[in-house]
């Protein structure tokens, strides 16, 4: 004869089994969903022409794997992304109110992601024509990351299009991370030097970068990428 506990603790224990199986297969199938969606982001980077119905199953994905498991701050910023992309190719006009939330609540879930503040000031700036709310947003990545490529990589970006409209305390940290950039490891030093000869600042940036005291190998290779008026080292 069973204990009396028994006859209520084993249907317990199955009920919280079988909720943590449902529980996980909810989680894998938003992963699934989610990472359909990054697979046509992907894509997309490298196609010139987004047809319609590539865009709308990739939006469509981006909000299953969401509704599916709405305590991932990954797949908020994977549907705001992917609203970017079909503003951006004119393929349907971003809700800026939900662009917005959706950023704003992946930084609540997740407050200390460099990357995220990086993303949501690229949407700011580019999508949402808010440079000076972007450049904020950058400040709060230098917090939780200063070395952090993206939002470094962003930051120098935006000073290239919005200088006029930045304001004072990006524009002194600006100066501050092309010193990180220009002695940054090879693959993000290059992304910098692309950016960084595009841009109306490239002569002051290049003062700043002489005033320090550089190892003659970094000195050898900006002159070379970047500030070809600098003399040859002795």
């Amino acid at each position: 004869m069973q204990p009396k506990h028994a006859r209520w603790l084993y249907p317990a224990m199955a009920l919280a089994m079988l909720v943590a199986i449902g529980l996980l297969a909810r989680q894998g199938l938003a992963s699934a969903y989610h990472f359909k969606s990054v697979y046509y982001l992907e894509r997309w980077q490298h196609d010139s022409v987004v047809l319609l119905p590539a865009y709308q199953d990739a939006k469509a994905a981006a909000q299953r794997s969401l509704k599916l498991d709405n305590a991932n701050p990954h797949y908020r910023l994977m549907l705001a992304r992917t609203l970017e992309w079909g503003h951006q190719q004119q393929l349907e006009q971003v809700d800026p109110l939900l662009l917005r939330q959706l950023y704003q609540q992946a930084l609540a879930q997740r407050p200390q992601w460099g990357d995220g503040y990086a993303a949501y000031a690229y949407a700011l700036a580019w999508i949402l024509a808010q440079p000076e709310e972007a450049a904020r947003q950058l400040l709060q990545a230098q917090q939780y990351g200063p070395y952090m490529p993206q939002p470094l990589l962003l930051g120098a970006r935006l000073a290239n299009d919005f200088w006029p409209q930045l304001p004072p305390e990006f524009k002194a940290q600006y100066f501050t991370d092309q010193l990180k950039l220009a002695t940054a490891y090879y693959p993000v030093y290059r992304q910098y030097i692309a950016i960084a000869r595009q841009s109306p600042l490239r002569d002051v940036q290049c003062a700043f970068l002489r005033q320090h005291a550089l190892n003659p190998g970094v000195y050898a290779r900006l002159r070379h990428d970047l500030c070809r008026h600098w003399p040859q080292p002795v």
